[in-house]
């Protein structure tokens, strides 16, 4: 009888530890109903880790601070190293109107830097971002492109999202919010520094045939070379409605307080 006391117990015992091993994130399966659910710092560096959820769907259920990671120990959620060596974003990150603080990341030559550094691409635009904000945001790129506070690259949504405070640097195309982006922005605000090389923005550094609605950027903005707006940088026949920009824009050439420099194809 001792016996069978003892292996009943090794048996819940195991199996309540099982099921604890097997737990991802905070809870939830990824499914748009029951979306994985981020309440803490290990939560939110772990999506970067796990490139087989990143097309899933992620809730954030409080305010986050990443301060603990520093220099390049954040997991970017999506990266690009080539051509043929890149992953990409597709799922749907839902801020739920909470904020995270103090994401810093800082590397010599890394392209495509944000918290998510792809999301979307143009074989499948169905990544999104939406109801986040972003509070002193600290990202030094180095002489890397395609970077911003929020998405270094985007190809997908941003929705209803904001950094505050940021201080933002890198090569060419460099954003307050968005570093290159082809997909959609709307409803969306960046405050702080941003500095670059060529196609520097407020918000957005290069707007290639995105749409960007109802947006504004105030701070400073400044590139060592051209292509430097208050908003965006470059636009490549892109569309632009609804936004505005305030503060100091410095460049040597193509320098607007919204646009640095608009293309329009027809």
């Amino acid at each position: 009888m001792k016996k069978k006391v003892i292996l009943l117990s090794f048996i819940i015992l195991f199996g309540f530890t099982s099921s604890i091993c097997l737990a991802k994130y905070s809870g939830g399966d990824g499914s748009e109903s029951n979306p994985y659910r981020i309440s803490n710092a290990y939560d939110m560096n772990e999506i970067g880790a796990n490139p087989n959820d990143w097309d899933k769907h992620f809730v954030l259920t409080n305010d986050i601070d990443l301060a603990q990671f520093t220099g390049t120990q954040f997991n970017i959620i999506g990266y690009y190293n080539s051509w043929e060596d890149n992953e990409v974003f597709t799922g749907v990150f839902d801020g739920n109107d909470f904020a995270i603080s103090n994401f810093t990341y800082n590397s010599t030559g890394i392209k495509r830097i944000g918290l998510f550094g792809l999301v979307g691409s143009p074989f499948d635009p169905n990544g999104e971002i939406k109801n986040l904000g972003l509070i002193d945001p600290n990202v030094n790129a180095g002489t890397g492109g395609g970077v911003g506070s929020l998405v270094g690259f985007l190809s997908g949504k941003v929705t209803n999202c904001y950094a505050e405070r940021g201080r933002i640097s890198g090569g060419g195309g460099i954003g307050g919010l968005v570093g290159a982006n082809d997909g959609t922005i709307s409803n969306c605000y960046a405050t702080g520094d941003v500095s670059g090389n060529n196609s520097t923005g407020g918000l957005v550094g290069c707007n290639d045939r995105g749409t960007i609605a109802n947006c504004d950027a105030s701070g400073t903005v400044t590139g060592t070379s051209h292509l430097i707006g208050g908003l965006v940088g470059s636009n490549y026949d892109g569309t632009i409605s609804d936004c505005n920009a305030t503060g100091t824009v410095i460049g040597n050439a193509a320098v607007g307080g919204l646009v640095g420099y608009n293309w329009f194809f027809g």
